[in-house]
């Protein structure tokens, strides 16, 4: 990897190789997993979310608006034209990137932008609101969430307000189709869009729900404290882990859905039961992602790093006590991007060791 000098503040590129796995936060060491990490730059601040549609086309999102871009072979700095706290990105090529902004350090002015392929703009949203979640099941079907029932979509023309039927903040969007949408959020809120209108469904809990992810419409998981399921047919919780709290939930397949959250924790389902699983730590584990049934990554509270090879759960050395907080990976498992405080980014070069570069 090959650093080019920092352009006092202008825009700062890095080489790097495939394949690739990035973190966020920390120098990295040595360890016994065989995996070699190399810091790819320095972000210095919290990295807010990692996203990518290939291997090719990578992101990294910073909570005061800076956006790292990765072609494959190099990093570049791009413009977001907002210093507003990024939360969500969804994008269905690379030249047609939204990303939807909010938080209390700034205005939040109901920031969402758009990338051509070229460059960032800001676009009109249609509302002041600060928004924390965007989905979409197409270029004209593009759904955006945030606070006090917010929801707005998108038709490939403009931004509207839609009716949601609630004052409560809403946290995530997600759906498998334009007639199947949901919303999760505040004081156990989801909703569902069934193409006509967005209804309240009964979730059975008061917890700020965070995070919402299914492989299908009838197989879907909330999560925030507690988790809960949905069957096609009803919300119920998945009273598994101890009593402990959920924080996010991942799969490959409907027979292979990990969940991870406080103390360590980290529970799998077989399409069967749901099995709670040695993660040999008792930090917050924040998030999961995987390439496969064979190829899962767990990252947490002081530079957790855990990785499972269908066997077992074995610890990666990252060298630093800082929080990571978002991964993502591409398809074919050739990239990992993990995010976290500090917002330095890692590249695994090789099956060795940990270097930092």
């Amino acid at each position: 990897i090959r650093p080019l000098p920092d352009a006092g503040g202008r825009a700062t590129r890095w080489h790097a190789t495939s394949p690739a796995i990035f973190n966020g936060c920390g120098t990295p060491h040595p360890h016994r997993g065989s995996v070699t990490w190399a810091d790819l730059h320095p972000i210095h601040s919290r990295i807010a979310r990692v996203w990518g549609s290939s291997s090719e086309d990578l992101y990294v999102i910073k909570f005061d608006g800076t956006l790292m871009h990765h072609d494959g072979t190099d990093w570049l700095r791009k413009d977001s034209r907002t210093t507003t706290d990024i939360k969500d990105v969804w994008s269905d090529k690379p030249d047609n990137v939204y990303a939807v902004a909010g938080g209390s350090a700034s205005p939040c002015n109901g920031a969402i932008l758009h990338y051509d392929g070229v460059r960032w703009q800001p676009i009109s949203s249609g509302t002041q609101t600060c928004l924390s979640g965007i989905w979409g099941s197409g270029p004209r079907d593009i759904y955006a969430v945030g606070g006090s029932g917010v929801v707005m979509h998108y038709d490939g023309t403009n931004w509207q307000p839609m009716d949601s039927s609630t004052q409560v903040q809403l946290s995530a969007v997600w759906g498998t189709g334009p007639r199947d949408v949901y919303a999760v959020g505040a004081q156990g809120t989801i909703l569902h869009y069934d193409g006509a209108r967005w209804r309240p469904m009964e979730s059975g809990t008061q917890q700020f729900l965070r995070r919402i992810w299914g492989s299908s419409p009838d197989d879907i998981y909330a999560t925030g404290g507690k988790m809960l399921h949905y069957d096609g047919t009803s919300w119920r919780p998945i009273n598994v882990g101890d009593g402990r709290s959920h924080i996010a939930v991942w799969g490959s397949r409907s027979d292979d859905v990990y969940t991870v959250g406080s103390d360590g924790m980290i529970v799998h389902y077989d399409g069967q039961h749901w099995i709670t699983m040695a993660s040999g730590t008792i930090e917050w584990i924040y998030g999961i992602w995987g390439s496969g049934p064979n190829d899962v990554y767990a990252i947490g509270a002081t530079g957790t790093l855990l990785h499972y090879d269908g066997h077992g759960w074995s610890p990666m050395e990252s060298g630093t006590s800082a929080r990571f907080e978002s991964i993502w990976g591409d398809v074919n498992g050739r990239t990992r991007i993990v995010g976290g405080e500090g917002g330095v980014i890692y590249h695994m070069t090789s099956p060795k060791q940990f270097i930092k570069r």
